[in-house]
């Protein structure tokens, strides 16, 4: 498991195999992009040093609290906070009303409500993230200098072993969750 995660990990100069690996967990954006056109661009606000690295070196941890304790994310994680969560994004989802997706993380910057993870409650197993685990996962491993900066192994692990588990269990008919 953990030689697949390093291997989703999703950085420049990786070939093209390696870049198929990482478009597997590419989140909530192809998520959001698969029939909701509500991004936002960060551009006005102030939030970059929290959420993006302004040196565009690594990615930043930050705190995401799970709003809804009957999501797939609180089942998985067994938390309703979670620190560290590695971020890269510099775009945001706006509104998901009028669409079967449910905010289930948030957090908040500037006084802004920033969705972090949502869940499509009507598939088994529909989970789409605005931060990247596998990376928490990949400095652990590496025993990178800041690694303990990010999530924890075990909780950054936790998403990988549920998803498996999930597609383990699920019936062929039910792994197209873009419909």
């Amino acid at each position: 498991l953990e030689s697949c995660v390093r291997k989703m990990r999703l950085q420049k100069g990786k070939n093209e195999s390696q870049q198929k690996n990482a478009d597997a967990l590419r989140g909530i954006r192809s998520r959001y992009y698969s029939g909701y056109r509500n991004v936002f661009q960060e551009r006005g606000l102030q939030y970059e040093s929290m959420h993006r690295d302004p040196a565009k070196k690594d990615l930043v941890p930050h705190p995401v609290d799970i709003v809804d304790k009957k999501s797939l994310l609180y089942q998985i994680t067994g938390q309703t906070h979670l620190e560290g969560c590695p971020s890269w994004h510099h775009q945001m989802v706006g509104d998901i009303s009028n669409t079967r997706l449910s905010v289930i993380a948030q957090t908040e910057t500037q006084g802004i409500k920033i969705i972090e993870a949502v869940q499509r409650k009507d598939r088994r197993f529909c989970l789409g993230l605005q931060f990247h685990p596998e990376v928490a996962v990949g400095k652990h491993i590496n025993k990178e200098q800041n690694a303990n900066a990010f999530m924890d192994y075990d909780t950054a692990m936790s998403f990988f072993r549920a998803f498996i588990e999930a597609g383990k269990e699920m019936p062929e008919e039910e792994w197209d969750i873009a419909a």
